[in-house]
């Protein structure tokens, strides 16, 4: 159909989502599946895909370098890798303050 346009749901995942969808499956693994099926697109950056194999192959996971890199390699192949020109701070250091005074 000409002029069609691409209404696939974009979504960025975090490692943590990412990791979770891997390792034990769940909701994360639900999105993730639905990345695989063509129903959403996915959206990540490569200090995402980095920290992904970091953390798979690190102490808590004990992923193999390979079975790690692989992993990425795929979520990569299925998704729009993108490399944000500025950090985005998500709370302001103002609305932050009286969280760090629980904490102190």
């Amino acid at each position: 159909m000409p002029g069609k346009i691409n209404k696939r749901l974009r979504v960025v995942l975090d490692s943590n989502v990412l990791i979770s969808a891997v390792v034990f499956g769940g909701k994360p693994r639900e999105i993730l599946e639905r990345v695989f099926r063509g129903e959403l697109a996915l959206i990540v950056s490569p200090a995402i895909l980095d920290e992904v194999e970091a953390v798979l192959g690190g102490e808590k996971f004990r992923f193999s370098g390979d079975a790690a890199r692989a992993v990425v390699q795929e979520i990569a192949s299925l998704a729009e890798i993108v490399d944000p020109a500025t950090a985005v701070s998500v709370v302001p250091d103002d609305l932050a303050q009286p969280i760090r005074k629980i904490k102190a």
